[in-house]
């Protein structure tokens, strides 16, 4: 621990290059997709047409057999000959690559934040053992129940299978048209919520929580006796991160998962999550491009963007719309909803006929014109996002952008991956630059965030592991630092950034501050 601060001195220094994340970037900034592998074998192979030996015959796996070997004289040459290579190859590598690619420009702030991911994964998670039981005994009496009903229409067979031929001729029977490569009818999560079918409705709930039960449940169960060590990937193809083992980034929304993760004994989680973080990039992206636009206007006036589209868009004042919205006016909750749904589907490209299916998913239904009369109304109120499409629309089928706010360079894009990449990468960029300063600040003596640790990281939401008695002084830094760090990616839009405190990781859970304003424990009996 005394020597952390050399560590952070380096990467705050960009002296720490990862090999790995390099080649990574060059691949895409040019073809705009990754490899399947970028070990060192696999790296040399590829870059030097090298050969390396990694075998379970060689000593890679093999060099807790010389642990008491304190003389190297003792050590057998082919030992120190693979440690020696290891570096020598690696050294060859970096300067193939520096030699032949010119050096990502967010090659240093993709390697910080990597550490700073290393070190939320290291930490892991716990789960709260008595709801962990609880929840399996729960599921398990619901795909049970699901299943007896599903035996009594032959959908499931008597010997536990289900009967894929039957469900196909049944969604024939539905409407189901689209087919599998191999000519069969395609059976998806999507396909099974779009039949209105009672028989499918039993079908849906019953998979659900057989995907708790085996996806799940084992992960939470092993987290009761030992943390569970979430992955990050620290960069995809759009510049955002990953996760696996399990991935946190994308839990289910309903089924009590999310719910079973607790913090440590005498600690507490604080969760922060910017506000409409894809807007603000969104804003920030046509602000580079075309200069000050109603979006940016809006965020800058602190209003409740989704109030002032919906106002827009019914030909009304943001202050009347907003005084009914407070009022509680179904119709203007109902068109905020509308809104916002339209303000994060259409900036990604979705024309007419995606856009009914994508505005589904909010419980808003409408047909094609209808979608393409309310793209044009929601066009009408931010138009650079008109003339961002029309800049799109000019590049050639697939293409390469070079993204004008970090330099991030991405290739093999189209319409709407390209439209989705010049906000998503920025929140990614932003969100990846925050997540490096909240935890080089957990490990500062001279920082209110000094022995916290940042757990997750979750697209536009931190998750820190803190004192029980340092709550507030956390949260408040936290924030600070979270504004900070998106500010590196935006500069010219402000974003707002809300934190909560609570034992377990609840999605609904609400901001409580005491008399002093204080930040104070969420439990789930402040709702009632």
């Amino acid at each position: 621990p005394t020597l952390s601060h050399l560590i952070w001195k380096a990467y705050d220094e960009g002296r720490v290059v990862d090999l790995m994340y390099y080649a990574q970037l060059v691949d895409i900034g040019s073809v705009g997709r990754l490899q399947r592998s970028y070990s060192l074998a696999a790296m040399s192979s590829r870059y030097l047409e090298l050969e390396v030996d990694k075998s379970e015959d060689t000593w890679r796996l093999r060099y807790a057999e010389l642990l008491d070997v304190v003389d190297l004289d003792k050590w057998p040459s082919a030992a120190i000959d693979y440690a020696i290579d290891d570096v020598a190859i690696t050294d060859r590598l970096f300067s193939h690559l520096v030699d032949t690619f010119k050096s990502p420009i967010t090659l240093e702030h993709q390697c910080k934040a990597a550490f700073a991911l290393h070190l939320a994964t290291a930490w892991g998670w716990r789960t709260n053992e008595s709801y962990v039981r609880d929840l399996r005994k729960s599921l398990e009496f619901v795909s049970q129940e699901h299943r007896s009903v599903l035996q009594t229409y032959g959908i499931i067979r008597k010997n536990g299978t289900l009967d894929t031929k039957l469900v196909q001729e049944l969604a024939v029977q539905n409407g189901v048209t689209e087919k599998t490569p191999k000519g069969s009818v395609k059976i998806t999560a999507d396909t099974l919520k779009n039949i209105d079918d009672v028989r499918f409705s039993h079908l849906r709930d019953w998979k659900k929580s057989q995907k708790l039960l085996t996806t799940y449940l084992p992960v939470l169960e092993r987290a009761i006796t030992e943390p569970v060590h979430p992955r990050y990937r620290v960069c995809v193809e759009s510049g955002r991160t990953s996760c696996s083992g399990p991935n946190i980034q994308n839990l289910p929304r309903s089924g009590g998962i999310r719910e079973a993760f607790e913090a440590r004994p005498g600690r507490v989680l604080v969760a922060a999550d910017y506000s409409v973080a894809e807007l603000v990039c969104l804003a920030q992206v046509l602000y580079g491009l075309f200069g000050s636009n109603p979006l940016m206007d809006a965020l800058k006036s602190g209003r409740d963007l989704h109030i002032l589209t919906a106002a827009n868009m019914s030909g009304l004042s943001y202050e009347d719309a907003l005084h009914r919205y407070e009022s509680g006016d179904a119709q203007m909750k109902n068109s905020r909803q509308l809104a916002k749904a339209l303000s994060f589907g259409i900036p990604g490209g979705l024309g007419k006929t995606a856009l009914p299916r994508y505005l589904k998913n909010f419980g808003i239904v409408v047909t094609e014109e209808r979608a393409a009369f309310l793209r044009q109304q929601w066009l009408d109120s931010y138009p650079q996002v008109r003339l961002l499409f029309r800049h799109l629309s000019n590049k050639p089928k697939e293409f390469r952008l070079t993204h004008p706010d970090t330099g991030f360079k991405r290739g093999g894009l189209r319409f709407t991956s390209g439209a989705n990449h010049y906000f998503q990468h920025l929140g990614a960029f932003a969100g990846k630059e925050a997540c490096y300063l909240v935890q080089r600040a957990c490990f500062d003596p001279n920082n209110p965030l000094y022995g916290a640790r940042l757990i997750a990281f979750v697209h536009d939401e931190l998750i820190i592991s803190c004192a029980e008695t340092r709550i507030d002084h956390c949260a408040i830094e936290l924030e600070r630092l979270m504004i900070e760090g998106f500010s590196r990616g935006c500069p010219d839009v402000p974003v707002q950034v809300e934190s909560v405190a609570m034992r377990r990781w609840y999605k609904d859970a609400k901001r409580v501050v005491d008399r002093r304003g204080s930040l104070q424990v969420w439990r789930p009996s402040n709702l009632f």
